[in-house]
């Protein structure tokens, strides 16, 4: 068989996979994803002019009155967004190691800030809509609160300064970034749906690789047949 029939033969036949890899039809499936807090630190009416931005854990209280911030950095969001990943619900997660029964509240921060230098006296107000509003037990341990809807007003557009948390009565305390075990640390747990294509991916990597290979394979035949037509020829 000459190498022309040969060659168009595998093309023909990697072309087909490719074709096979293309129309399968897509799974919808759901992602994951953690963004550990970048900065957090709390302000305390009290020592109105402390910073506590290197404190391991961010204390909230009714009175005296203890309030906490937090900012988290949501590139990935946006790079899982252009990825073709679809954000459906975030929640912040943290560890309690100290509680009584309360109700925490969250706003959306009004401005910017820093954890090394942010105190009672300087910090940023908050915006008056409550984004999250939750009751908690007098219990320590992992807690998660509903932040959805400021985290898709962020990927919309608006400015994200970090989020303020408060408590309307009593308090608690939560084990801040500054903690050494990496567990216990304020997350975002982002949820995603996207289509899942399988190994179609890897088949396409197959089919490009494969045509290299025909190619090579195509040189090779063309140059041995032209030795044989030239040996044909002198002897």
């Amino acid at each position: 068989m000459k190498p022309r029939k040969i060659f168009l033969l595998i093309l023909v036949l990697f072309f087909t996979i490719n074709l096979v890899a293309s129309t399968r039809p897509a799974i919808a499936a759901t992602f994951t994803d953690t963004i550990v807090v970048t900065q957090d630190a709390k302000v305390f009416s009290s020592y109105p002019d402390t910073n506590y931005g290197a404190a391991t854990e961010v204390r909230l209280w009714h009175s005296p009155l203890e309030y906490g911030y937090l900012y988290f950095n949501i590139e990935s969001i946006f790079l899982n967004i252009m990825a073709g990943k679809n954000f459906t619900s975030a929640v912040l997660k943290f560890d309690i190691g100290e509680s009584t029964a309360t109700t925490v509240q969250i706003y959306k921060v009004a401005g910017s800030w820093d954890e090394d230098t942010i105190t009672w006296n300087n910090a940023p107000g908050y915006l008056t809509d409550i984004v999250c509003s939750t009751t908690l037990p007098c219990a320590g341990g992992i807690k998660t609160l509903n932040v959805t809807t400021i985290i898709a007003n962020w990927t919309a557009g608006e400015t994200n300064f970090g989020l303020f948390l408060r408590t309307t009565i009593n308090g608690l305390a939560f084990h801040s970034k500054e903690s050494f075990d990496a567990d216990i640390k304020p997350t975002l747990e982002i949820t995603y749906e996207g289509e899942d294509f399988g190994i179609a991916g890897f088949e396409i990597n197959f089919v490009i690789l494969g045509l290299l290979s025909a190619l090579l394979l195509t040189f090779i035949l063309t140059r041995r047949q032209k030795m044989d037509d030239v040996k044909a020829i002198y002897f």
